[in-house]
């Protein structure tokens, strides 16, 4: 691939260092607090995209040829950033969306932040490094598991992993803002 100017590459880095900014942009209270009952504090949020991306830089650097064993191969094109972001609300419609245990996060502290930035965007840039470096065809014709979208192509994966960040962006800003309505 090895294309450092792709729309997809240069998006998901966007939406990883656009979520980063937002939380260092917070006070350690707020970055480690949830801002309303039953609700992840930012920190948090944080910690659900390093598991989720850090399941997905694994999986992805395993050889093609076990990933192929496993998974097989794509019987279909890739969809685009707007029809997996579409199927993904469609699936969680009508049901409360909850994050299987494994991606739950624990509480975390402001003393964490330097650690946790660091690793969401260390795993930003090894995932990218990835996708630069695959073959060409691999992109579309491996597919990976995803827990709510099934069988996804590793070109899915990647626009879902930047619909990712930017959802969960939308969600700290959501519960600040709706944290703040409260205060008032």
């Amino acid at each position: 691939m090895k294309n450092d100017h792709d729309p997809m590459l240069q998006n998901l880095i966007q939406a990883y260092r656009e979520v980063l900014d937002l939380t260092d942009s917070l006070d350690d209270r707020t970055y480690a607090s949830p801002p309303l009952e039953g609700k992840w504090s930012p920190a948090q949020h944080l910690v659900h995209l390093i598991r989720s991306l850090g399941i997905v830089v694994w999986v992805t650097s395993w050889p093609y040829s076990l990933q192929r064993l496993v998974w097989g191969r794509a019987n279909r094109p890739s969809r685009s950033y707007d029809e997996l972001v579409q199927r993904y609300q469609a699936r969680l419609a009508g049901i409360k969306a909850k994050s299987p245990a494994f991606f739950a996060p624990p509480a975390q502290s402001a003393t964490q932040r330097h650690r946790i930035n660091k690793r969401l965007l260390a795993l930003t840039e090894r995932y990218v490094n990835q996708l630069q470096s695959c073959p060409a065809d691999y992109l579309e014709s491996q597919i990976l598991p995803h827990p709510a979208l099934g069988k996804v192509t590793v070109r899915e994966m990647a626009l879902f992993s930047t619909y990712h960040g930017r959802l969960h962006m939308g969600l700290i800003q959501r519960d600040l803002n709706a944290a703040k309505g409260n205060a008032n």
